[in-house]
């Protein structure tokens, strides 16, 4: 992974958690983005 990709990535999980109004919804965004991980992850396994 290049530096680029790599600081193109945390700045969209920065964005996700910037946009969250409470600690709640702070849970909420973490929650999605690992589901969103472990669903790629698995698509990668049945390779």
């Amino acid at each position: 992974m290049t530096d680029k990709q790599l600081k193109f990535i945390v700045g969209l999980i920065a964005d996700k958690i910037l946009s969250c109004k409470d600690m709640e919804e702070v849970k909420k965004a973490v929650d999605e983005m690992m589901k969103m991980v472990n669903k790629k992850g698995s698509k990668d396994k049945n390779k």
